[in-house]
């Protein structure tokens, strides 16, 4: 009996905290920019776009509740609903000035929405990142509108 307790407390607890991550993501987001490194004929480069390079502004609203709207030039592309919300983490290493390696490990939230069946995972790390919207394969970045 104590053990039922013990883990709907547990439960409880975390999805006050999934109700506080959303929270907190809730609002209006603009797209930043996406980018891409690549490895070419002349090396490493970096591709970029941005709304000044391609003329498009995306966005998204997500809603206290889950829900979650993609933008195109203001107009609704898509409407979805969080599936899951994930801790997460990564390790970036560095080489500073001095020449010693630094491992740097980032926590991050993991959200998974679905729109129809087509998933979409975006990350808390730096703003909010999406990996395939609205470019595939590309760092998706967007910024909370103050």
């Amino acid at each position: 009996m104590l053990l039922i307790c013990i883990s709907c407390f547990s439960c409880d607890k975390e999805k006050q905290e999934d109700r506080r991550l959303i929270k907190s993501l809730s609002g209006d987001w603009d797209w930043f920019n996406s980018s891409k490194g690549t490895n070419g004929e002349s090396g490493y480069s970096l591709v970029i776009h941005s709304p000044s390079t391609t003329g498009k502004n995306y966005g998204i609203r997500i809603k206290k509740n889950g829900d979650i709207f993609l933008y195109e030039n203001g107009k609704q592309l898509k409407e979805g609903k969080l599936e899951t919300i994930e801790e997460d983490s990564a390790t970036y290493y560095s080489v500073p000035y001095y020449g010693f390696p630094e491992f740097n490990k980032v926590n991050f939230n993991k959200l998974t929405f679905s729109f129809d069946g087509e998933i979409m995972i975006f990350t808390d790390e730096s703003g909010l990142t999406c990996k395939n919207w609205p470019y595939q394969n590309y760092s998706n970045t967007f910024k909370t509108i103050q």
